[in-house]
């Protein structure tokens, strides 16, 4: 059976697309394509890479983008449309009357997110949200299936059309040896895009009282793009910023590796709608690493962490409290360590990828059957 995956926003090895759900379908023997913004074509691990332009900007990936990656996604004449991005809501039907299966693979809360988006004002945020969970709905309702990344996502959908494909860890990046907590570096990483409402300020702020108070030799990398320059230059200028080792983005193995080297991974999401009942890929791929987490306190974040006792729970804007949680894990390795090693217990007994490919292969099976 050929099965197009459709995205405008996500590059041509995105983890969730590429590495997890093309890659397990072409595995499973399905014909897949990947239509996703790029420049070059051809075959990568048994999925056929089908690209279109990078858009310019936000406005040109919301229209021009999305008239581009319908017009050669129907090349492919698929037996199966799976798209990623909300902005590809409008072509759903499109897809659908050329008698193929459609699937609406929503990874974020989007009408939560609609609502701290910094760059639409803030008195029209919330008839923005309702006018897009309108159209979601609408659209949802006439398609084969939903994909949500987590159950909380699930939730804004039909049970009987929606299931939860989790966004957990591959095994292959989880089995092999990790660096001796005591052998590591005396550094705290931070993989992903870097803003304000990723909690930047506060990580700087927490690493400046960390070496003012505590430890003067310990660092935070930074992994990821800073959202814009001018964040960039504020950052660079706050008490804290000489501490960081600012390394941009890096391939992913690369990524991962500064993460096994660390004593600890943040991950300080502000308590925004969106941010609540997330699942950062993140949280788990530090544990996929044996690394201790220092997470926000979000009561579902919590209960993970807790429960598997793998890191410690923080106020996401408290600097101070981060610091003490950086500091508390640098004094007692001993305990980190085993913190380190329960993270990655947990990922091979349950919170893997491999755990979650029966659900989407089952759904496969039973749209194309």
């Amino acid at each position: 059976m050929r099965t197009v995956h459709v995205t405008t926003v996500h590059k041509p090895d995105d983890v969730r697309i590429f590495h997890k759900e093309c890659c397990s379908l072409v595995k499973a023997g399905y014909d897949v394509t990947l239509v996703c913004p790029g420049d070059s074509r051809g075959i990568n691990k048994g999925v056929y890479i089908d690209s279109i332009p990078v858009p310019k900007n936000r406005r040109e990936r919301m229209t021009v983008a999305v008239d581009q990656a319908w017009r050669v996604a129907l090349e492919h004449n698929a037996d199966l449309y799976h798209f990623h991005d909300p902005e590809l809501l409008r072509i759903a039907l499109r897809l659908k009357r050329t008698g193929a299966r459609v699937v609406y693979d929503s990874h974020e809360d989007v009408r939560a997110q609609i609502r701290t988006k910094g760059w639409l004002p803030k008195w029209i945020r919330s008839a923005v949200a309702c006018e897009f969970g309108l159209l979601e709905d609408y659209i949802v309702g006439r398609i084969d299936a939903v994909v949500a990344a987590t159950p909380h996502i699930a939730k804004r959908f039909p049970t009987g059309k929606t299931v939860v494909v989790n966004n957990y860890p591959l095994m292959d990046e989880v089995i092999g040896s990790d660096l001796n907590y005591a052998d590591r570096q005396q550094t705290v990483a931070y993989v992903g895009g870097i803003s304000t409402i990723r909690g930047a300020f506060e990580m700087v702020q927490a690493m400046d009282i960390v070496r003012k108070h505590y430890h003067s030799d310990v660092r935070l990398t930074l992994v990821g793009s800073i959202e814009s320059l001018a964040l960039e230059e504020e950052l660079r200028n706050r008490p804290g910023w000489d501490c960081i080792d600012y390394v941009g983005e890096q391939p992913r193995e690369k990524a991962l590796e500064y993460v096994r080297r660390a004593r600890a991974g943040l991950v300080l999401y502000h308590p925004a709608p969106n941010h609540i009942y997330s699942q950062p890929n993140k949280l788990f791929e530090y544990m996929a690493c044996a690394t201790p987490v220092i997470a926000s306190c979000f009561p579902y974040w919590r209960d993970i962490v807790e429960s598997v006792k793998c890191g410690v729970v923080v106020d996401p804007q408290d600097p101070r409290q981060i610091a003490e949680a950086i500091v508390w894990l640098f004094d007692h390795p001993e305990e980190a360590a085993a913190m380190g090693r329960r993270g990655k217990e947990a990922i091979v007994r349950k919170y893997n990828w491999e755990s979650q490919v029966p659900i989407l292969l089952n759904l496969y099976e039973q749209l194309l059957s």
